[in-house]
């Protein structure tokens, strides 16, 4: 067992922090003292925590100061998080010397997967499958080549916030009005929706792992390990044509005829870190053991089927311990008055 790494997970109050810091906890390659902050003291993260932190918003001019003091302060080894938000402002930092890395998608590759627009663009550019794809913000006709019905998302979103199936003209009109939205055909049914975690190694093999899921209310309640090797030939082909040595996850539906068609990208570690670590599908710990000890983890992967359903769960805590977290970062913001 190697000595404590020191690592810190910004953003542990949402599902991929928490799935993040499981993980951490979960790992049989090393050895975790871990750091989980969060921008509210009421974050159930901190309950798989060592220690608890109060941190500033990414867009916060305090954030890079209070970030840079954390890392010295505590000695952090690590720094991580599944906030896209978070991590497009660490992927453009480059630490001065070798005590501590972020490990993060590269800049490039969040402004493109950002946008659904630029996603489907990068897709169509290489060839590679993806949905009909209409701007609503570009001037055009009432001859689309769209059949309703039809999905309209926002360009830039999260989960399934704004996404919405429509079935007449007139609504679409509206979501023209609206502006910043996309419209995309509409491929198979919630049925036939598959999330796949992609690990692409800078020791040269990449790994993926195929899911049907079912959501609720944007995040995957439901997840189920299947063998699809038309999908998996699929995330590599994609993987392919991706410079990326991160864990990143492609949603996808298969259509009528069984082909995959991609509808997002999301570079970062996904919601179900977790579940695919307990299925065999260790990307967050092999991603440490390659990026931060140097060591090929390859023989980490071993997937295995099996089912996961998500279920509501709580955190307990002491009052006095959250009103002292409360209190620290209090004190900490005095330091950039």
């Amino acid at each position: 067992m190697m000595n404590k790494l020191k690592i810190l997970v910004l953003g542990v109050g949402g599902n991929v922090g928490i799935g993040i810091l499981k993980v951490l906890k979960q790992s049989s390659t090393f050895s975790a003292e871990v750091y989980g902050a969060c921008v509210n003291k009421n974050s159930a993260g901190f309950k798989f925590s060592d220690f608890a932190l109060i941190s500033p918003y990414a867009n916060d001019p305090n954030f890079l100061p209070w970030l840079n003091r954390i890392v010295k302060n505590y000695g952090i080894r690590v720094v991580l998080s599944g906030v896209e938000e978070v991590n497009e402002v660490l992927a453009n930092i480059h630490p001065t010397n070798d005590t501590h890395i972020f490990l993060t998608p590269e800049a490039s590759n969040l402004k493109i997967f950002k946008s659904k627009l630029d996603t489907v663009k990068w897709l169509k550019g290489r060839n590679i499958n993806h949905p009909k794809t209409i701007d609503l913000d570009a001037p055009t006709d009432e001859a689309d080549p769209l059949k309703f019905p039809l999905v309209v998302k926002p360009k830039i979103g999260k989960g399934s916030e704004g996404v919405k199936i429509l079935s007449k003209l007139e609504e679409l009109k509206i979501f023209r009005r609206i502006g910043n939205y996309l419209a995309q055909e509409l491929i198979g049914t919630k049925e036939s929706e598959y999330t796949c975690g992609v690990y692409k190694s800078k020791f040269g093999y990449t790994k993926v792992i195929v899911m049907q899921r079912y959501l609720h209310n944007g995040s995957t309640c439901y997840a189920k390990v299947v063998k699809n090797e038309l999908i998996e030939k699929y995330c590599q082909q994609i993987a392919g044509e991706l410079e990326t040595t991160a864990p990143f996850n492609i949603q996808l539906r298969l259509s009528e005829n069984d082909t995959p068609y991609c509808f997002e990208i999301n570079m970062r570690l996904s919601g179900t870190t977790s579940i695919r670590h307990n299925f065999g599908f260790r990307d967050c710990e092999v991603w440490i053991n390659e990026q931060v000890l140097g060591q090929n983890a390859m023989s980490l992967f071993s997937i295995t089927p099996g089912v996961a359903i998500r279920y509501e769960a709580e955190a307990y805590f002491n009052i006095n311990d959250l009103d002292s977290i409360s209190e620290s970062y209090a004190k900490t913001l005095e330091n950039f008055e």
